[in-house]
């Protein structure tokens, strides 16, 4: 009996054996990936029974994304640690919508009016996944007399998160022009949410004027 058949006759009598439409489709893709092995484009010797290798579509199957080993018993496969993981890309693309690294961004860079409660600045759709959020604000005052500062992302337009503990406030007399990096936010969500970035300013006299950014990065 081949080391596929091995394969077949172990999975069929494991966990899968519940569902039979679950098994075949999973033992449909662990031949393939034998056979892929046993056709002479994977090691030779004993591992090549339990190996695979994973790769780009096209390109020599000499330089492999990864090799992993196939674990019959569980019906998973484990990544060895002489290999280095995914390999990222060279040639300055982007992250396809959905894909993991996928970066969605706006800038608001025309000022937006600030009052002294919180104001949107600028607002960004997320859609359903897991992912970090960045922003920055920045503020300038018509007569140099501001205050105080306060800006934050949030998923109000209306109200500082958290009590106003992450966002970033900053303060003084005669002020004309400050800004920083926000806290990062940490969003996983089922469905396509909207980040705002809102600030507040307080200024003895003038008016005061927001700008800002949010950037987004899938993480999974």
């Amino acid at each position: 009996m081949s080391a596929i058949d091995d394969l077949v006759a172990e999975l069929k009598a494991s966990r899968f054996s519940e569902d039979p439409q679950t098994a075949i489709a999973r033992i449909d893709t662990f031949v393939a990936a034998l056979e892929f092995i046993q056709g002479g484009l994977g090691p030779s010797g004993p591992e090549a029974a339990n190996s695979f290798l994973a790769g780009p579509t096209s390109g020599a199957p000499a330089t492999p994304s990864y090799r992993g080993i196939v674990a019959p018993d569980l019906g998973i496969f484990t990544l060895e640690p002489s290999f280095k993981g995914l390999v990222g890309v060279t040639d300055a693309s982007n992250a396809p919508a959905g894909d993991v690294g996928q970066f969605p961004s706006v800038l608001m860079d025309s000022g937006v009016a600030i009052a002294t409660s919180p104001t949107v600045v600028t607002q960004l759709d997320i859609p359903a996944g897991d992912w970090d959020v960045y922003g920055n604000a920045f503020v300038s005052f018509s007569l140099a007399t501001g205050i105080s500062f306060s800006a934050s992302l949030s998923l109000s337009n209306s109200a500082f998160p958290d009590g106003g503990a992450t966002r970033l406030n900053m303060g003084g007399t005669a002020i004309g022009s400050v800004g920083g990096a926000l806290y990062p936010l940490r969003l996983s969500v089922s469905a396509t949410t909207t980040v705002f970035l809102i600030a507040a300013a307080n200024a003895a006299s003038g008016t005061a004027s927001g700008r800002g950014a949010i950037s987004a990065r899938r993480r999974r």
